[in-house]
Formats: C-alpha cells, structure tokens, sequence
C-alpha cells in the first residue's frame, strides 16, 4: 500500500502465516545457493488464526539502510535475506526499463521504479513477530520468510515466482505459502556435476511445491496441538549447519534419502488417497524416529530431543495402545512435539494429557511448559 512520509510516496506490505511443520522430513541440500533439497519432502500447514508469524515490510525513503526486527528486537540480516532484498532491488531496476511493468496499485500508469526513480536506494525494514518460540525448531523462521516473500512480490507486482523467492529465504518457507499437506520436491539427479549450471537452473524451476489435494479429507478430522518445553530455549545448532554435519558425518543419512524416504512418500500419497487416517499417521511416527536416528548417528550426535521429548513420545505410544484412532507425533530439530489427533479422539486424548504424569514410576512426567492448539490450515492471510 501507498502512504505519505514527508511528502515522499512509501510503499509496505503485511501478511500473516503460519508455520509448515514437516512430516516427512528433508535433511540435506543438493544446491545450498538455490535451496534445492536432496529429497521430496512433506510437510502441513497449521492453522495462521491459532499460531502464526505476522511480518510488515516498509520501504523507508529517509535511509538507505536495512533493518530486521523479530519480537522487537534487531536482529542480524542473514545472507540469504540479503540476496532476497537483492533480487528485489534487481527487479525494481528492470521495472524502470519497461513501461508494461507497471505498479497495479499505482495511481498513474507508470511502473514502480518510474513511479520512484530512486526506489532502488530505499532503506527495506522488515519487523517481525512470532505467536510462539523462535529459533528453537518450530519453523519460525519458515513461516516469517515466507510472509517476507509474499511482501516482496506484493510490492513489486510482477511475474516473479514467490514460490522461488520463498525457497531463497528457507526450504521450508515455501510450503507455507499452501494450505493442507504440501509437497516439496527433492533433486531427481543422482552423481551429476553440481557446478553445471543448465543442470541447476533446471532442477531450480522444477523443485517448487504444491498442495498435496488429496490430503484436504484431513482438514475436519484432525486437531493438532505442540507440546512446547520452553525450558530448551534457543537449539544448540541451527538446522542448516545441522544438515551439513550430518552429511559429513552420518552412515545412515545415504540410505534414508536414496531409499526410505521415497518409500515414506509413496506410502503416504497412498494412504491420502485411501484415506487410511491411521497409516498416515504411522508413516508420520515412523518418519520423526528415523530422522531423529540420523541425527543421533551424526557425529557428535545432534541432540535436538531432549527428556521432554522422550517423556511424550512415550506418553503417545501408551495411548495408541488402546485408541481407535492413533495419535500421530512428530519433532522437527528440536525437543517441541508436534501431535496429530482425530477429532473422534479429542475429548479422551485431553483428558489422557491432563492425568499422563501420574502414568511414569520412575520418573516425574515433565509436563509442557505450553500447549498451542490449532488445525490444518488454509495458507497465509493478506493483511494489506
């Protein structure tokens, strides 16, 4: 939208998503620049009204320089979002050279950067703020670059793919901009030059996510609430250097990309398309402990699941003990617990969490520090 600073046309844009919590995981990048996953991957939207990211981009024509604050605090500006607010400031000067690129909301009928010849100059601050724990494996970082690519193209209103975009800030980012179970697609090339670029630029087009539609049955069965252990704070190691050790270290990682995961795939797409509530729930358990059993056989071994982690994956398998309808669990990397449960089993499987300490002898239950209930969501939310 336009507004008036000192007599000076500023253009900012707000939206509103959630995060994309991944189900059948990616742990490795084929590409590092254009974020190409080394395997198709999974993941669910949640709902952007229960637990979300709301993110306001603002061109500031009284600065030229960047700004990033998450929660209200400034925080560094990454490289990668360095090379977003690049390929912004690379599509501003392409507008001043075409007329036909004009600015839908503009009031003439010049382009953006004819509009404001010194656009390009612009200061881009970014503010930020996350419903629930940043930085400690929740996808907040997914979910706030994803709002930060709906910005960028809603303020340049051209053709450029925010899907793309997207993907440059995070792998997970652009699941988050669908609804549902999305897709991501991995790299289908096996042993071939890294470094050719036709090759790249290829796999860059093609691996570009999608909702997965049979996956909508699931959107009125299905409550979904994260165990937080607000204790954990921050993750000891970010999830991109993560992914580099374990490639570098693991013995088990080759064989899950090359073989189990594409079995965990087709599994799944099969048991959307039947329906089958409690296959997809197992293929999900199933998937969280093998990833995590990478994480363990990296070395060091990544310690993202802690005793609270532990506490509930035991807790959820008690439960599945007696329940028509399983609860599903999965832990991205970190120790909060993501769970899935049919709405048929809403009222038992509260009541199950609100009495499980009295379940462990040995042990104190260590109970959550926060419970954030939400459901499958439709996609992020236009707040302009």
């Amino acid at each position: 939208m336009f507004t008036q600073l000192n007599k000076k046309l500023t253009l900012s844009s707000s939206f509103k998503t959630a995060p994309n919590i991944g189900l059948i995981k990616y742990w490795g990048k084929w590409n590092e620049r254009e974020i190409i996953p080394l395997n198709t991957n999974i993941g669910v939207t949640l709902n952007p009204n229960d637990i979300f990211t709301t993110t306001t981009l603002t061109l500031n024509p009284e600065s030229n320089n960047n700004q990033l604050l998450i929660n209200g605090k400034d925080f560094p500006i990454s490289n990668r979002i360095e090379r977003l607010f690049g390929i912004f400031r690379e599509q501003i000067l392409q507008s001043k050279s075409f007329s036909s690129n004009k600015y839908k909301n503009s009031p003439s009928d010049k382009s953006l950067g004819q509009l404001i010849p010194d656009i390009e100059k612009y200061g881009i601050k970014v503010e930020s703020n996350n419903s629930f724990p940043t930085g400690s494996g929740l996808a907040s970082s997914s979910s706030g670059l994803s709002a930060l690519a709906l910005c960028l193209q809603d303020i340049l209103k051209t053709d450029i793919d925010v899907r793309y975009l997207s993907r440059i800030g995070s792998g997970s980012a652009c699941r988050c901009l669908y609804g549902n179970f999305v897709l991501f697609p991995g790299v289908q090339l096996q042993n071939l030059d890294k470094s050719d670029q036709q090759t790249i630029n290829l796999e860059s087009k093609r691996c570009l996510p999608y909702e997965i539609e049979s996956s909508r049955w699931l959107k009125e069965k299905v409550s979904i609430v994260i165990l937080t252990d607000t204790h954990q704070g921050q993750k000891d190691v970010l999830s991109k250097d993560g992914m580099k050790l374990t490639w570098e270290t693991s013995k088990l990682i080759q064989g899950r990309v090359r073989e189990y995961v594409e079995q965990h795939i087709k599994e799944l797409q099969s048991a959307l398309e039947k329906q089958d509530f409690n296959k997809v729930m197992e293929i999900i358990i199933r998937d969280s402990n093998q990833f995590h059993a990478t994480c363990m056989d990296t070395y060091p071994p990544l310690l993202y699941l802690n005793d609270f982690s532990r506490q509930i994956i035991k807790m959820v398998h008690i439960y599945n003990k007696n329940a028509k309808n399983i609860v599903g669990y999965t832990f991205d990397a970190g120790a909060h617990a993501v769970l899935l449960i049919h709405n048929d089993e809403l009222v038992s499987f509260k009541k199950f969490l609100s009495e499980a300490q009295n379940l462990f002898t040995k042990s104190k239950y260590i109970i959550p520090s926060q419970e954030f209930w939400t459901s499958i969501g439709d996609g992020p939310i236009n707040l302009n």
